[in-house]
């Protein structure tokens, strides 16, 4: 029986919580358990079903949210470079001219990180899907 069905949906969302919060403070599945009054099969399950919920989650986000948001950073932070070149060109004085340099080359590294970084993103959610067996046309579970 799933640990959710002898809680309410705020007992169980509290409870894995604290759970996660355990996990992130290092706690070992027993002690975790017993602070929580649940058998360690219950707590493995529970951690299975958020495994699972986590997965569905990052995969929602890749597709609905993370693409967008991507798009837009890389946008913005090219705007800023534009923006901050101008700034460079125009600058009578030679302190802001180089701190506007500053602030464009920091732009440029975080743009050069996003690229570097987006793709693993991207490669995980690809990763997941099925994949097509070569000559059959058939999906390979």
């Amino acid at each position: 029986m799933p640990f959710s069905m002898r809680r309410t949906k705020e007992e169980s969302w509290a409870l894995r919580e604290a759970v996660r919060q355990d996990l992130v403070n290092l706690l070992r599945p027993q002690e975790i358990a017993r602070k929580h009054g649940v058998s360690r099969a219950t707590l493995y399950r529970m951690l299975a079903e958020m495994r699972k919920e986590e997965v569905q989650w990052l995969e929602d986000q890749v597709k609905d949210e993370f693409l967008h948001e991507y798009r837009l950073t890389m946008d913005r932070l090219e705007e800023y470079e534009r923006q901050l070149w101008v700034v460079a060109a125009e600058a009578t004085r030679d302190r802001d001219k180089i701190e506007a340099l500053r602030l464009a080359k920091e732009a440029e590294l975080e743009k050069v990180e996003l690229l570097a970084y987006g793709p693993t993103v991207l490669a995980v959610k690809r990763s997941r899907q099925p994949k097509v067996q070569a000559g059959s046309g058939l999906q390979a579970p």
